[in-house]
């Protein structure tokens, strides 16, 4: 108050006004993996003077040190005030999308209203004719019924055709009243699920806090006002189907997504949507690295193993407490340009989100790549041979670690889990089991035993079939890998021989791994066989 006297008394021409109350929505948020930053942006008329503006539907701090970040045009901002409990009343939202669903309740409300006033109508024809029955029963039992046939005969009609009458009326009634019911739980229903879509677009909470700005005005003007905040309780996620078509031609055709997530308490109404692949609490930096001292000491001597002991223990409480800093830093982490640094995807068009706390997918797009196809067999671990599938990511864009539902030629195969593919990097995939390709791995004869006496030495020898069989219905080029031992020791000595030979040894540079290429051409059976000695000077063990 002494800083607006001040002002009063320096500047005559600003005054006073009563706080005025901005309702101002979300307009632009960006999700990060991590958190997200909402935007909130519109215009208020402000006066000259001195003013107070409240905004009071934002999210609660829930003790947090972030403050807004304020810019308004045309005024100068003096302070910010945080309050967890809003002093002014929330309000209805004024949007198209909640008037619509308020008069879509409201016109099932007066529906079921109509027809249980039909209902009641139906009900009270039954309780008058009930009447009626009561009356003529009752006339029909009197003593002074009058004299005369004629007049018996004509009173005796009357009552006959009345009674009749309504009967017919009570029947047709309850006829009514039971179709009218039959209708009645189907519009309670819909007054059910218009008031859940009415109640959806209203804000998830009513806890919601208050920012207080405080601000001079120099000339009375429309000012444009933006708000920018963080939210912890948001994030998204990545989620991918690949869809590859096979034949003479094969494509992979990625169809990119996300799940979104945002448990703010707020509720965000046809936002201009941003996905950066940002990550709020991510390192900023990289771990330090400490020098490592070497010392050597005489085992004989306990005290100076004692006192190796304590320097060594002296080293690593000093990396912890070096360490601490980068632990904090890692905590406060900020919103960082993401020019060049991250991947962005945004819409064209607006996107709403509520704070039920259920995922939301969205689409990002569709990448195609070329494909090649082989069927692999390992024989050794699987009864059959699966399809593989080698691409490189020609697009600009990263293909981000992900969950991915598999399809070949439209049919899902498997769900499965897809790593970082940077642009220009190739990369295979597994696309499930081909069933038709069946594989058997048969030891024909081992022998695991001392050669003699004599020779003194010892030999293990074995002798393999592998047997690759195509059911398929199609002609299949065929990655087949098994493996021998390998010796890194002199007197360990492998021998070994396959029919046919193999294309490659050590394949992908593994040492022992045999890969052939073997073209099997629709029901037939294509056979390896695999010899292999190992003899090793008696005294030692075979490892």
């Amino acid at each position: 108050m002494r800083f607006a006297a001040l002002l009063l008394a320096v500047s005559p021409s600003f005054v006073f006004a009563d706080t005025i109350v901005a309702r101002i929505a979300p307009t632009d948020v960006t999700v990060f993996t991590q958190g997200a930053e909402v935007t909130r942006m519109g215009q208020i008329d402000l006066p000259a003077g001195i003013h107070e503006i409240a905004i009071p539907d934002m999210r609660p701090n829930n003790g947090g040190t972030d403050t807004p970040t304020v810019t308004l045009s045309g005024a100068t901002l003096i302070s910010e005030k945080w309050q967890n409990n809003n002093s002014v009343a929330q309000l209805e939202p004024e949007t198209e999308e909640y008037a619509v669903a308020k008069a879509a309740v409201e016109t099932i409300q007066d529906a079921v209203t109509e027809l249980e006033d039909e209902i009641s109508k139906k009900q009270l024809a039954i309780t008058a004719a009930n009447a009626q029955l009561e009356f003529l029963k009752s006339l029909s039992d009197s003593d002074t019924l009058p004299d005369g046939i004629d007049t018996l005969r004509d009173l005796s009609r009357m009552i006959s055709d009345e009674t009749l009458s309504a009967n017919v009326t009570i029947q047709n009634a309850e006829n009514a009243v039971r179709n009218l019911r039959e209708n009645l739980p189907n519009l309670q229903d819909s007054v059910a699920m218009a008031q859940r879509m009415l109640n959806a677009l209203l804000p998830p909470t009513d806890r919601f806090a208050q920012l207080t700005l405080t601000v001079s005005v120099p000339a009375a003007t429309n000012s444009d006002i933006s708000i920018k905040y963080l939210v912890r309780d948001a994030a998204w996620r990545p989620v991918y189907d690949m869809r590859l078509t096979t034949g003479d031609d094969p494509k992979l055709v990625v169809e990119r997504g996300a799940l979104l997530l945002q448990q703010s308490g707020e509720r965000w109404n046809d936002v201009n949507l941003t996905l950066s692949t940002v990550g709020l609490k991510e390192r900023p930096e990289p771990s330090r690295i400490f020098p490592q001292p070497m010392r050597i000491s005489d085992p004989d001597l306990m005290v100076k193993r004692q006192l190796n002991s304590r320097v060594q223990s002296s080293y690593a409480e000093t990396d912890m407490v070096l360490e601490a800093p980068a632990i904090i830093e890692e905590a406060s982490g900020g919103v960082a340009d993401l020019s060049g640094i991250a991947a962005q995807y945004n819409f064209e068009y607006a996107m709403s989100l509520d704070s039920s706390g259920d995922f939301t997918r969205v689409t990002l797009g569709a990448l195609d790549f070329n494909a090649e196809i082989e069927a692999r067999a390992v024989p050794l671990n699987n009864p059959t041979a699966y399809r593989m599938v080698t691409f490189t990511n020609s697009s600009s864009e990263r293909i981000l670690p992900a969950e991915a539902s598999l399809y070949v030629d439209g049919r899902l195969i498997a769900d499965s889990y897809v790593n970082q593919i940077v642009p220009g990097a190739e990369t295979e995939l597994g696309f499930g089991p081909i069933h038709g390709l069946r594989l058997t791995r048969t030891t024909l004869d081992r022998n695991e035993s001392d050669r003699g006496i004599i020779t003194r030495s010892n030999e293990n020898t074995e002798t393999v079939r592998i047997d690759v069989e195509n059911l398929t219905g199609e002609d299949w080029n065929v990655t087949l890998l098994d493996r021998v031992p390998y010796a890194e020791q002199e007197d360990l000595i492998i021998d070994w021989s396959a029919a046919p030979r193999p294309t490659t040894t050590d394949y992908e540079d593994m040492r022992g791994v045999l890969h052939w290429d073997l073209d099997i051409k629709s029901g037939t059976t294509q056979s390896v066989n695999l010899k292999t000695k190992i003899t090793w000077p008696e005294g030692m063990v075979l490892r």
